[in-house]
């Protein structure tokens, strides 16, 4: 297993796929996008993509959806999740 993020190369604690900051960022898109989607009736890809529009958008959430764009994570869509 790799032990750093894919995404900026921090050390990874226990078996989480990305480091606390990018993970607390791939938590707070879930939770954003239930509300998106309670509002708007959007779609995933759609969502990231207004985001990154967004100039408020902060620097670990691009990074997170770049990552999620570059490497096509299916289980990043809530829609796909357990």
């Amino acid at each position: 297993m790799n032990d750093k993020c894919p995404i900026c190369g921090r050390d990874l604690n226990n078996s989480q796929k990305l480091c606390d900051y990018h993970s607390q960022a791939m938590e707070n898109l879930r939770v954003g996008y239930k509300q998106w989607n309670r509002a708007m009736n959007i779609e995933w890809n759609n969502y990231l993509k207004r985001l990154l529009d967004l100039e408020e958008t902060g620097q670990w959430i691009r990074e997170v959806i770049q990552y999620l764009n570059r490497e096509d994570e299916p289980l990043a869509d809530p829609a796909h999740s357990p």
